[in-house]
């Protein structure tokens, strides 16, 4: 009390340096005792208002954080509880429902702050107009429908404002309230968006032209079916492309959300296909494109599109593979003087590999045309000195390639296996490791028994990483159940590693089983230890399922820790469902295979009991999987 009592009175301080940091201090209260503001908000509200209107900039952006950090306190109360009871955990934590309570004052104050913009502000730059908007758009997260009558007056009133700046603030203030509301905004969405393609995106100023077009892109994302032509937004977002870097990198991103928008319904957006296309990949070669993110937002628009792409506009993708195809090829002949050459460089060879890596994925075998030359290019990109992102990517775009080919990628693997044993080792970075496990996944499940020539560098490779006290603790899981894949390809042939790896997955779980989770634990770590112990489940079951009859000897002395291991998984409250359904469905494998050998385990466990509770309060994935089980080990037990 005498803290806030101090704070609050110092900010009335005519020294600005003072009441920039009693705001800091208050952001950082409102972060750790956000319980506790409840005596002082009104208070606070009434000088953090006044501080917004008329206090200097530094002082303004920490009033507005202060609220900025209220509002994401009470949208996380709001996730921490639905986690909770996803996890079965305990929440007593209370939302004060501070922002409602402010919204009606404090809306006005941002939406006017919204107009103390920059005309040509430096993009790494923060300032109170930006701040605003951000806090918008997060009181919009939290209160959804409420926010729009709040809002939509202020934009009605000023979106054709003789002064950019309120021009600009309208749109700002429109966009950042798309993400929300959804009953109440349709049908302000559906007049506005007529306006804007006619007049906000063809302002004389660049700033009402570039949140135009972010507002637009923004209405793609989240209420396209409230857009009233399709065509009438399309051409204007052309348009749109041709302008400043800043504004055709807006207009890249709602190419890219319409993309996302019609991947359910892809015959709407096929008629524009090939204009959307043409334009993008012009885009990409600008003089300017290095500017505003324009490359990247350019590629990820050609990305979605691609993956999106309605199934009759096949000969076209065949047309853009050639077109990449050649890019990466003209990719490495550009002349290096300088570090920042070689980086843009890098960025286009990643930009490429992973344009090529969707066309792969969307072609499926049709891709064997593209092939060769494809893996020629992403062969001598891991033969290179280059940025450990290409090769992420690369890797990525060939674990594509594997999954499109199936086995008859198996004509490559003599020169790329080296190169995936590198990447696999080079466990340091976490990425390119990450992404080489999910490359020997694809491998597993595409070539099967065509992998065991392959196998000992593989396994042998991934059983060191998991040694490696230095890993990446996220890396772990992937790794740990790329095991399952590994066995199911290999089917008996996998006894040769089966000592190795049950040691290490028994060692996991004991590990895994050892951690107690509070109640206060944070939910990266809950989710972590829920991720790990599936990985192992994962893991054990491909391994019971690859083997089956052939190895039940060597696995049946693992038998009773493994069911040990899942009734103490099992005893713990903030398990998943998923984990649930993966340690239910082991105990199913583990009957099904080993038989009568497995009898006497089950009896010394009381596993009908998990079985039966998962039939009556699991979910109906787990009810099946869990009546799957019961009759395997009541069949066992009779």
């Amino acid at each position: 009390s005498y803290i806030m009592s101090v704070i609050i009175q110092s900010l009335s301080c005519p020294v600005e340096k003072i009441r920039v940091i009693c705001y800091q201090l208050l952001v950082k209260i409102a972060s750790l005792y956000y319980a506790y503001l409840d005596t002082y908000i009104e208070q606070l509200l009434a000088l953090s208002l006044g501080s917004i209107t008329t206090d200097t900039e530094p002082i303004a952006l920490q009033a507005i954080e202060f609220w900025a950090t209220i509002c994401e306190e009470e949208v996380l109360l709001v996730q921490e509880e639905y986690e909770a009871h996803t996890f079965n955990i305990p929440f007593n934590q209370k939302s004060h429902q501070f922002i409602r309570y402010a919204l009606e004052k404090l809306i006005p104050v941002l939406t006017e702050a919204l107009t103390k913009q920059l005309e040509n502000p430096d993009p790494d730059d923060w300032n109170v107009a930006m701040a605003a908007g951000a806090c918008l758009g997060t009181i919009a997260s939290l209160v959804e429908d409420e926010i729009v009558k709040h809002v939509i007056p202020f934009v009605e009133t000023h979106i054709q404002n003789p002064n950019w700046r309120y021009r600009e603030a309208a749109l700002l203030a429109f966009g950042s309230i798309l993400e929300g509301p959804e009953e109440s905004i349709g049908l302000f969405v559906s007049q506005a968006v007529p306006l804007l393609l006619q007049y906000s995106l063809n302002d004389s100023v660049a700033a009402v032209k570039d949140t135009a077009a972010w507002t637009l892109g923004r209405t793609a994302q989240f209420h396209h079916l409230s857009i009233p032509s399709l065509e009438i937004f399309v051409q204007g977002i052309l348009r749109g492309l041709s302008d400043v870097p800043r504004v055709a990198s807006q207009c890249c991103f709602a190419i890219h959300n319409l993309g996302e928008s019609y991947v359910e319904t892809p015959e709407s957006l096929a008629p524009f296909f090939e204009t959307l296309m043409h334009a993008l990949l012009n885009t990409t070669q600008r003089p300017d494109a290095d500017k505003a993110n324009l490359l990247q937002t350019s590629y990820e628009a050609i990305n979605i599109l691609i993956s999106s792409a309605d199934p009759k506009l096949q000969p076209h993708i065949h047309d853009i593979a050639k077109i990449l195809i050649q890019r990466l090829k003209q990719a490495e002949l550009i002349p290096i003087v300088s570090s920042d050459d070689k980086e843009n460089q890098s960025e286009l060879q990643s930009l490429l590999c992973g344009s090529l890596h969707v066309v792969a994925q969307k072609l499926g075998r049709e891709i064997r045309p593209h092939g060769d030359e494809m893996m020629r290019l992403f062969l001598k990109l891991f033969s290179s000195k280059n940025y450990n992102s290409v090769h992420e990517e690369a890797f990525m775009a060939v674990g594509a390639m594997i999954d499109a080919l199936q086995e008859d990628f198996e004509i490559y693997m003599g020169e790329f296996v080296p190169y995936l044993h590198a990447g696999l080792t080079n466990w340091q970075d976490e990425q390119v490791c990450a992404a080489c496990v999910g490359v020997v996944g694809d491998l597993s499940r595409s070539l099967v028994t065509k992998l065991i020539p392959y196998c000992d560098l593989i396994v042998t490779a991934l059983l060191e990483d998991l040694q490696q006290n230095g890993l990446n603790r996220v890396v772990k899981p992937a790794i740990i159940a790329c095991f399952a894949d590994i066995a199911l390809a290999l089917g008996p042939h996998f006894e040769r590693y089966l000592t190795l790896t049950m040691d290490l997955l028994n060692q996991a779980a004991i590990t895994s089983s050892s951690v107690i989770l509070s109640e206060d634990e944070d939910f990266d770590t809950i989710d972590y230890i829920n991720q790990l112990r599936d990985s192992i489940f994962e893991a054990y079951t491909g391994i019971f399922q690859g083997l089956q009859q052939h190895c039940k000897n060597l696995l049946l002395p693992h038998v009773a820790g493994i069911i040990n291991f899942v009734m103490s998984v099992y005893r713990d409250p903030s398990k998943t469902d998923e984990v649930t359904r993966a340690a239910i469905g082991l105990i199913g494998d583990i009957g099904h295979t080993m038989g009568e050998d497995s009898k006497s385990i089950f009896t010394a466990f009381p596993v009908n009991l998990v079985i039966d509770e998962c039939c009556r309060r699991g979910s109906n994935k787990t009810r099946k999987t869990a009546k799957w089980a019961i009759e395997i080990i009541t069949g066992l037990l009779q």
